[in-house]
């Protein structure tokens, strides 16, 4: 089975349990979903992490950085539209679009998402973190630009580098403390799903076990939000053709900003606009102004 027909079968929150999950996050900068998708699911995920990163490690012309505190695969929508079809869990897309979402974004329905990926990764910690943010910067107050989401495949807890918080910290506005000597340990089990405010001070500690603890990491931010990486420039031909207009948005191609007023007058475009092929972004634009 592929992951769109492993996340059919993924459990669903109900306005309950959706409300919950916000009210945590907005009063502690977190939240854990239980179980959020099955043990399959996640043994599916794991395989092709596992794959992925071995390859990785083959690739003598890979620049990516093998010293880092943690074994790293960057930019997952790169890899295998499996990765991206994950992020079309319906729990996750609920929360984000409560928490993410823009009212006043007219180019794409009000139904479907508008906010944007930031940046995609799978993490297994090896050494120490230490606390941090990952928004830009620090600011106060109820609404955030940022959230991040680590779908947990493997079971973490306090002896094999679990993820650290201190709570209600997203709403200092202020850097984090590295100083600080108390965060609260978050263990999880596969299928679990950790969503945090990028403004959280947060880390992990030291992997004491030798073994992996490897994790999914999605960072969802609003859509005028410069992304990590070049995402849509960067995206296979391969991957963009296999795309719902949803999820090519969820890239970022209905935000690519114009190069000058020539091309078009506004950022946002309709899925209408989208064209077949992405490299057809990189020509002149046809869209009319």
């Amino acid at each position: 089975m592929n992951v769109s027909e492993l996340i059919d079968k993924c459990r669903q929150i109900g306005p309950d349990e959706e409300e919950q999950h916000l009210k945590r996050i907005r009063s502690n900068g977190y939240t854990i979903v239980e179980q959020a998708f099955n043990g399959q699911l996640a043994n599916h995920l794991l395989l092709l992490v596992q794959q992925q990163f071995n390859y990785q490690k083959k690739d003598t012309l890979s620049e990516v950085p093998i010293e880092w505190e943690a074994d790293w695969i960057l930019n997952l929508q790169n890899k295998d539209k499996a990765f991206i079809d994950l992020l079309d869990l319906p729990i996750a897309i609920t929360l984000m679009m409560r928490l993410l979402n823009d009212p006043h974004f007219r180019s794409l329905p009000a139904t479907d998402p508008n906010y944007i990926l930031g940046q995609f990764v799978a993490r297994s910690s090896i050494r120490e973190l230490e606390l941090h943010i990952d928004a830009g910067m620090p600011q106060p107050g109820r609404e955030t630009t940022m959230m991040q989401m680590s779908f947990v495949l493997e079971d973490t807890n306090t002896e094999n580098g679990c993820t650290h918080v201190v709570p209600g910290s997203h709403l200092l506005g202020e850097y984090s403390d590295r100083s600080y000597k108390n965060p609260v340990p978050i263990p999880a089990k596969a299928g679990d799903l950790l969503i945090w405010d990028a403004r959280l001070w947060h880390g992990s500690k030291k992997n004491e076990t030798h073994k992996t603890r490897w994790c999914i990491i999605a960072t969802f931010q609003r859509w005028w939000v410069k992304q990590s990486f070049d995402m849509p420039r960067a995206l296979p031909e391969s991957v963009y053709v296999e795309l719902s207009n949803k999820q090519k948005a969820l890239i970022g191609y209905c935000t690519i900003p114009p190069v000058d007023e020539k091309e078009r007058r506004t950022r946002a475009i309709k899925y209408s606009d989208l064209p077949k092929s992405s490299g057809d972004f990189w020509l002149k634009s046809k869209i009319e102004k």
